[in-house]
């Protein structure tokens, strides 16, 4: 892996000391249960802005990204059956909710820095940052492949942490089994979130596309399809 010396960079020491002491300010709400969630439409606007500049900064020599890694801790290993639903709005910061589980949609295209990102939505309406880590390379698994926009997802014992400002907050994802995508058809899909079950395509059109993308080599597509 190539890499560079900023240490002499003055914006980049700037941005550690923005992130120590963003970091300090989420350890002091540990356990806040937060009531000043921002509207879902900013959020979503934080994020298509944040998409568009992504994409005009790309001939530029390095992009820092860092990110607060929490310390270690263990996948769920409770059935579905065994864990209980909360909303957005119950979860309280720094915390992992074990023994229960939430149920989001994806409202933008995702965005990838160190993680794979979308704003999402609980069934009452409030949105947070979701934040899948430690998945493969985009190359191999592409963001929209693990979060599709409309998408809907189970997390299971979900982390709630603040995000980069203190009225953004996000969920963190760092184990694979602790999300879930489900059918549109699934009974945890809340009723206003499910779509027509109707069959648009034939299972033989499918499987031709499915074979064209395990001709391109595009691994996760081709099991989706």
């Amino acid at each position: 892996m190539d890499t560079q010396d900023v240490s002499l960079d003055g914006h980049v020491a700037q941005v550690f000391k923005q992130g120590t002491a963003s970091a300090e300010r989420a350890i002091r709400r540990r356990g806040e249960t937060p009531k000043d969630h921002l509207p879902p439409f900013l959020l979503v606007q934080s994020h298509m802005m944040q998409l568009q500049a992504q994409s005009e900064a790309v001939d530029k020599p390095y992009r820092l990204v860092t990110t607060q890694i929490p310390p270690a801790y263990p996948p769920c290993t409770l059935s579905i059956a065994d864990l209980n639903p909360i909303l957005i709005s119950e979860m309280k910061l720094e915390t992992h909710h074990r023994g229960r589980m939430t149920v989001v949609r994806s409202m933008v295209p995702p965005n990838r820095m160190n993680a794979a990102m979308a704003i999402v939505e609980d069934a009452e309406g409030t949105a947070a940052l979701l934040q899948v880590y430690h998945q493969p390379e985009e190359s191999v698994v592409p963001k929209e492949e693990t979060l599709r926009q409309g998408g809907v997802y189970l997390l299971k014992e979900p982390y709630f942490k603040t995000a980069n400002s203190e009225r953004t907050y996000s969920l963190r994802v760092d184990h694979a089994s602790d999300i879930m995508k489900l059918d549109d058809g699934d009974e945890l899909v809340p009723v206003k979130w499910r779509k027509s079950r109707t069959i648009t395509k034939t299972s033989q059109s499918i499987r031709t596309q499915g074979n064209a993308a395990v001709s391109k080599k595009r691994w996760a597509e081709a099991e989706r399809l």
